[in-house]
């Protein structure tokens, strides 16, 4: 059973096998080079004249070419023209008689993946050439994938950051901010984009030094989490502000989160309770 021009590969995602489109004018070269790649378990279909490729490109530019680079209507180069004028980007292999080392270069400079001169090993080289092809335009979309997706991660995280109510902040290790979400920039009203760089007691308490019972301090110097109450005029409102040590991949500190909750109701809440104690002790106390 003859083996497809994938199976010397290990199997994985950077592996993918596109159609093929055989631009020659040869038609017995044609009908040669698709026979030869459709041994190798791959879809190739051919035509002679740059009018057919682009006809056949309208429906199916997702596709591997190997364009012949002179046909009888149509040079590759207006052929490759004629695709970025219509926006298509489709990666292609060029196939010439003749080489030339200017044209090479040139070619390779308009994102062919290879420059291939029709010698007498010519067919043989093909699938191993393929090969390749297929291994790089697999490993770019991969790539490409990745990066959206980091990229919708951050975006998510970003909308996540913003949407919290609680006042959440980043700090470095010399205590300034190096990212600060909306409901904090909005207590305080500035533009988030404002505060990054400057010392977080100076923004928030309006001091030149740290917060006397800061729990920032203890989470750098601990490299655990800490909590406390934060009761600063400056402020406006209580808080209860929880700071945890962020690390990196190497286990070293590289940061702190700092997120502080308003827990002004819970204090209103406090009061009423301790206010009913009382009133209730001394309608005990009062009592006949």
């Amino acid at each position: 059973m003859r083996r497809s021009i994938l199976d010397n590969n290990q199997p994985g995602p950077d592996i993918l096998s596109l159609p093929l489109l055989v631009i020659e004018d040869d038609e017995g070269l044609n009908r040669l080079i698709r026979k030869n790649l459709g041994r190798e378990g791959l879809q190739v279909e051919g035509v002679g004249t740059g009018r057919e490729a682009l006809a056949a490109l309208k429906d199916t530019p997702d596709i591997l070419l190997l364009l012949d680079l002179v046909l009888p209507d149509m040079t590759g180069r207006e052929i490759l023209t004629e695709l970025a004028a219509r926006e298509i980007d489709v990666p292609f292999i060029i196939m010439t008689g003749h080489g030339d080392e200017r044209v090479a270069v040139e070619m390779m400079k308009l994102g062919a993946r290879d420059y291939i001169i029709k010698g007498t090993q010519f067919i043989e080289m093909l699938p191993n050439i393929i090969r390749r092809v297929f291994c790089e335009i697999g490993k770019e979309r991969k790539l490409v994938a990745m990066d959206a997706a980091l990229a919708q991660a951050v975006e998510n995280w970003r909308a996540t950051f913003n949407a919290i109510p609680d006042f959440v902040s980043v700090h470095d290790l010399e205590r300034r901010l190096v990212r600060v979400n909306k409901a904090l920039a909005d207590h305080l009203g500035v533009r988030p984009e404002e505060l990054i760089g400057k010392k977080c007691h100076d923004v928030l308490h309006n001091l030149a030094l740290p917060w006397p019972t800061c729990p920032l301090d203890s989470a750098l110097q601990t490299r655990q989490p800490a909590t406390r109450e934060v009761n600063d005029p400056h402020i406006g409102i209580p808080l209860q502000v929880t700071c945890s040590p962020m690390f990196d991949i190497q286990g070293e500190l590289v940061g702190v989160v700092h997120v502080a909750r308003d827990i002004s109701e819970q204090k209103r809440a406090a009061e009423v309770i301790i206010q009913s104690r009382e009133q209730y002790r001394e309608l005990y106390d009062n009592a006949p």
